[in-house]
């Protein structure tokens, strides 16, 4: 992006974390890949500013997985996973005002808040593509095919709906990113393949179950490939701020 004369800057989580205004100094946000540990100050933060009309790109999978805590001098992150419940002191200690802090996957009790309402997309529902699975580019994955191709982001690109993009590069693997999906036709009919991975031609896929994943309901499915836990997913909504 430098080299095409993008003038970009650089910040750490630490950053996004301590500073509720550093976002408010750009129009847009990016993330590259694979953040997977956030605190809930680095996503209100970022909340804030979509919700404020800001824009966020977000390049990779399993972001925003775990819900971590950082210590009050900032040199320290604490998450306790799979052992949150058993051993997080802010889960043990009898005090529900803090059980929105406990450092588990966000969608999961206590917590309750899944990642989605942020990024319109969660790993639950995406799991692993190119990696450990069947879904390997070797075998003909590792790209998108692609939908709604007049959609403004697909603008000068020339390709049309259930396109394969990025396979020759292999833009799709390991961990991936989804929400549930269904497949309909003209005729409102389900209309998948018959292994499940791709909407028939002339079908488009469409987020569903938003009440329980918390993916936007205006969130626009753009591209899919099949993965060990239903599909990754790239698309877009919209925030009530215009971010």
């Amino acid at each position: 992006a430098e080299s095409m004369g993008y003038a970009l800057e650089y910040g750490t989580n630490v950053d996004l974390h301590r500073d509720p205004n550093l976002l408010f100094n750009y129009s847009c946000f990016v993330t590259l890949g694979h953040d997977e540990y956030w605190t809930r100050e680095m996503r209100d933060n970022l909340d804030t500013f979509t919700g404020a009309g800001g824009n966020a790109i977000i390049l990779g999978g399993n972001t925003c997985w775990w819900q971590v805590r950082l210590s009050s001098d900032l040199r320290t992150m604490y998450g306790y996973k799979g052992y949150a419940l058993t051993e997080d002191p802010f889960a043990i200690d009898g005090n529900p005002a803090n059980n929105y802090l406990v450092t588990t996957n966000w969608y999961r009790p206590p917590v309750n808040y899944p990642e989605n309402s942020t990024t319109g997309l969660g790993w639950r529902d995406g799991g692993y593509h190119d990696y450990g699975s069947s879904f390997l580019a070797a075998n003909g994955f590792g790209g998108y095919k692609v939908y709604r191709t007049g959609h403004w982001v697909f603008g000068g690109t020339g390709v049309s709906d259930g396109q394969m993009i990025g396979q020759a590069a292999t833009i799709v693997g390991y961990e991936v990113d989804g929400t549930p999906l269904e497949a309909r036709d003209g005729a409102g009919n389900l209309a998948w393949d018959a292994n499940g991975y791709y909407p028939l031609p002339g079908a488009l896929p469409c987020v569903v179950n938003t009440s329980t994943s918390k993916t936007p309901a205006n969130f626009v499915v753009l591209g899919v490939a099949p993965s060990t836990r239903g599909h990754a997913v790239m698309g877009i909504f919209d925030t009530a701020g215009g971010g």
